[in-house]
């Protein structure tokens, strides 16, 4: 019976490209994996949708800067659609409840800004 003798060189082109194919592999997994969180960071915290939400004034005054860049002071409640800065002074209180229009204005979130808070809403 002979036995099967496999040359070394042979030997050594199979482990060379194992070798390459485990780093590779490892290579394409660790760009996934980079990828992935990269993605995830800019869907979660990048992304914008634009809600809808009010703004209801408890007490003082609040005071709403639109996309359009005009001061408002509001001192029941204002529907707001776009991008707004609001604040409150060191007396006034108010809630802003953001609607999730897809689902029959159901509210998503209310925030309460107590006094001296400053909320920037961009969309």
């Amino acid at each position: 019976m002979a036995e099967s003798i496999i040359p070394s060189a042979s030997l050594d082109r199979t482990q060379r490209v194992a070798w390459g194919v485990l780093l590779i592999s490892f290579a394409i997994f660790c760009l996934l994996c980079v990828a992935s969180v990269i993605g995830a960071y800019f869907f979660l915290f990048e992304s914008t949708l634009p809600m809808e939400s009010e703004l209801r004034v408890s007490r003082g005054t609040a005071v709403v800067v639109g996309s359009d860049m005009i001061e408002q002071g509001v001192r029941t409640g204002l529907q707001l659609f776009n991008s707004a800065l609001i604040s409150t002074d060191t007396i006034s209180q108010a809630a802003l409840t953001v609607y999730d229009q897809n689902r029959e204005n159901f509210p998503v979130a209310t925030l309460t800004l107590q006094s001296g808070t400053a909320v920037d809403m961009k969309t």
